[in-house]
């Protein structure tokens, strides 16, 4: 099997490459460091990790300009992790995320899955859904930023190619990965860091907003299963099965490094989302599987890599 991951060099790159570079595949790993939302050095270092396994290739470049050359050619998956996520900057800067989780989209299909045996794996993003992001059958993706705006919108071109250009595609929502190699600019990597450097760390509203969260080990072995699943046409929903209070997240941080936190609670930027909570019902359903991961285990495997 020969497989396309780009964005190869983010925090999921990472850690899915590490889990299938010893499999029978051939994997192609692209990623254009874009330095937006944190550091080149750190996807470099990826880069220079995951290059190390004799299965993978590596190449920085932009997925939009592909060279037309035998690597890239022939691809039993793709799977797109490449995106600008995050949702404040998503405002300044949406030509940059219509490029990134749109556009780069687009190329994919066209180039390499229309008409063709390719099977597409989409990492999508709660954000879809809004600031309410809820297993109701009568929800409606509704985004309330442009980072999601952009993510859906990719869908939506997925589906159109499906019906137009028979592209067999599975699409997965991920919601709130945490574990080791988690971007910096994320959350709980803020959290975790401040605690340890004796530094304040901000909380926006009152920290009673809930999230659900996705073990990045978790994580992989959905993508994986989906991989070897092959496509299922569908969107669906991938986090653990319980929900914590952002107060219940850092109290737990605070747990696992064994100091107070310093909080300062700051007012919620424009579009973040209150709540959100997956529907696990399609997890169980194709694959018989229930994520759930203990958050103190998972805390603690993330601290081990950041003071390692």
């Amino acid at each position: 099997m020969k497989i396309l991951v780009t964005g190869a060099a983010g925090f999921v790159g990472r850690n899915l490459i590490d889990e299938i570079s010893s499999q029978k595949v051939k994997i192609i790993a692209v990623d254009n460091f874009n330095n937006l939302l944190y550091s080149r050095k750190i996807k470099k270092a990826n880069f220079e990790h995951i290059s190390k396994y004799k299965t993978v290739k590596c190449f920085n470049i932009d997925v939009i300009s592909l060279p037309n050359t035998q690597t890239f050619k022939n691809f039993d998956c793709i799977i797109n992790l490449a995106a600008l996520p995050g949702q404040q900057l998503s405002w300044q800067y949406i030509n940059d995320y219509t490029e990134s989780n749109f556009l780069t989209v687009s190329a994919l299909l066209s180039r390499f899955c229309a008409n063709q045996n390719t099977h597409f794996i989409q990492a999508s993003t709660s954000s879809v859904y809004g600031k309410l992001a809820l297993p109701d059958k009568d929800s409606v993706p509704n985004p309330d930023n442009p980072y999601g705006i952009t993510k859906l919108a990719s869908e939506q071109l997925i589906r159109t190619y499906r019906e137009n250009f028979r592209v067999n595609y599975s699409i997965l929502r991920f919601f709130s990965i945490y574990g080791p190699y988690q971007r910096p600019d994320m959350g709980v990597h803020k959290f975790l860091q401040g605690i340890i450097l004796g530094k304040p760390i901000n909380i926006y509203g009152n920290g009673l907003q809930s999230r659900a969260l996705t073990y990045i080990q978790d994580a992989v072995k959905v993508i994986n299963l989906t991989m070897e699943k092959g496509p299922q046409n569908i969107s669906f929903d991938v986090s653990g099965s319980k929900t914590y209070s952002v107060n219940e997240i850092v109290s737990t941080c605070e747990l696992v490094v064994g100091k107070k936190a310093q909080i300062k609670f700051v007012a919620s930027p424009p579009g973040d989302q209150v709540h959100t909570k997956s529907d696990c019902n399609k997890l169980k359903e194709i694959f018989g599987l229930k994520i759930e991961t203990n958050l103190e285990y998972g805390l603690k495997q993330q601290l081990n890599q950041m003071i390692s």
